[in-house]
């Protein structure tokens, strides 16, 4: 009898030491995460703090039931082993892990699990298993930003250009823009005044091609002043300035601007002159008398890159018309005489 009371109260000692024991468990046995995030969070309880009376550390691990720890950022182990000294005992405790999300794609769900480290035995781990199902929300938020598209270096004929292009991409980061969202991108050059345009996002990915022009034809005035500030810079700087949509979804924006390195020149161009002209002779009543034509061509920067040659060739008409211009006349000559009669010859003389 008196073995069987002992037997009694000794497992009833043990119940309630157990159930006083401090411990750590998932608070919950499952959740939802939302794997187009960075990072998934635990939360973990610890309960009976207050009955803790050991000087030792509680020291445990976390793991998961995936085969690839990489998934989750976890050690080289494929764990994360946490320490708690004594005064750092909380009810709640909350670990934040990293994860990869292009490796969820295939997978709806994984365990965390909780095991214990070491010969303490003032602790003990009551729920160990934490179930996390993976699902997708709808994005309803996204960021669009600039980005380059191939070169960042402008080459540009200041003497001959007339046209300015700037290529780059439109990037939408979270959720991707659609045509049902009309979306408006306005964009300015930030170290030119007045230069802005509006573009419209249509795309079926995240990222799509656009190009920043400015085209003389449209306005003569306008590209000549854009040449000459132009030519007093060294790079261009492409900005995001608003974004407008008539969908519902939120819409910001990245104010970092796009630079583009300018490369600028002016072209040898090369000058040709015609000219056609007359002598006019006063005395035939300015009626005009000799032809002329002459051919120049000017090559500017040929010679120590600020002098240039000028050519030509001129041709005069006059000796050509010689005989037509001329004067002509009868000279008469008297080469003998006698009472009756007069002999004499005539000669044809032109002169000029």
């Amino acid at each position: 009898m008196k073995f069987k009371i002992f037997t009694m109260f000794f497992f009833g000692f043990l119940f309630v030491n157990a159930q006083n024991q401090t411990s750590i468990q998932f608070s919950s046995l499952s959740q939802e995460f939302d794997f187009t995030k960075d990072s998934i969070t635990l939360e973990l309880k610890i309960n009976h703090i207050n009955d803790y009376a050991s000087p030792s550390p509680i020291i445990f691990e976390i793991f998961t039931d995936l085969s690839d720890s990489k998934l989750i950022g976890l050690t080289k182990e494929k764990t994360i082993q946490k320490v708690l000294l004594p005064n750092q005992l909380a009810e709640k405790i909350f670990y934040k892990i990293p994860i990869s999300k292009k490796q969820f794609e295939n997978i709806n769900s994984f365990t965390f699990k909780i095991r214990k480290i070491g010969v303490n035995s003032n602790f003990s781990i009551s729920n160990d298993s934490h179930v996390v199902v993976l699902i997708q929300k709808p994005e309803s938020k996204s960021t669009i930003s600039l980005s380059h598209r191939g070169n960042d270096i402008i080459n540009l004929d200041l003497s001959k250009s007339n046209e300015l292009v700037l290529p780059f991409k439109i990037d939408a980061k979270g959720y991707m823009p659609t045509t049902e969202d009309e979306l408006l991108v306005k964009l300015k050059i930030k170290n030119l005044k007045a230069y802005t345009d509006t573009i419209s996002f249509k795309s079926n990915s995240k990222t799509t091609d656009h190009t920043f022009r400015v085209v003389k034809n449209t306005d003569v005035d306008m590209f000549k002043k854009l040449l000459k500030e132009i030519g007093d810079l060294d790079e261009l700087e492409l900005q995001i300035i608003g974004v407008e949509a008539k969908s519902k979804k939120e819409f910001k924006y990245d104010k970092e601007t796009l630079n583009f390195f300018l490369k600028t020149s002016r072209g040898k161009g090369v000058g040709y002159n015609l000219f056609l002209g007359t002598n006019f002779d006063l005395k035939d009543k300015f009626e005009a008398t000799s032809f002329y034509s002459e051919f120049e061509v000017f090559a500017p920067d040929l010679v120590w890159g600020n002098t240039g040659i000028r050519f030509g060739a001129y041709k005069n008409n006059s000796v050509s018309s010689l005989d037509e211009e001329a004067r002509r006349e009868t000279v008469y000559e008297i080469t003998e005489t006698t009472a009756d009669s007069i002999s004499y010859v005539s000669k044809k003389v032109q002169s000029t």
